[in-house]
């Protein structure tokens, strides 16, 4: 979905880089397939705030290929859509980072970014890149 709404918006976006932290220092719950999905949704929302659930991220689904024919790297999780919600606020100090898609974004909003890392990729490379197009 990521892709689709950047294409139909007239606007510059941004990956925004979260500290790992958050997901053992919030409260959080583990999607191995896309919030949206029906498969999620009957999900307790309990359930899903589970060690169970995040290592289910990265176990084998059926249907999606092995991890090892997807050449998924060790964080990534089994599914593209795979989603990790954030119940709580995640404060500004948590942002360690921002990717843009073009330098013109970059070198228009740097000033607001302060000392956080920042990237800048092309329309299709890093992490505005489909994740077989990076592999």
């Amino acid at each position: 979905m990521f892709h689709r709404y950047r294409q139909e918006a007239n606007t510059e976006w941004v990956v925004l880089g979260v500290d790992p932290s958050v997901l053992w220092t919030k409260d959080c719950g583990f999607c191995l397939h896309n919030a949206a999905d029906g498969r999620m949704i009957g999900q307790p929302v309990d359930t899903l705030r589970t060690l169970v659930a995040m290592q289910g991220m990265f176990a084998e689904i059926q249907g999606l290929g092995n991890r090892e024919e997807q050449r998924l790297l060790s964080s990534d999780p089994t599914d593209p859509q795979a989603e990790v919600l954030v119940f709580e606020r995640i404060e500004p100090n948590f942002i360690i980072g921002v990717a843009f898609e073009t330098q013109r974004a970059r070198d228009n909003y740097a000033g607001l970014c302060g000392n956080r890392t920042l990237l800048t990729y092309s329309a299709r490379s890093g992490f505005f890149a489909t994740r077989t197009y990076v592999r």
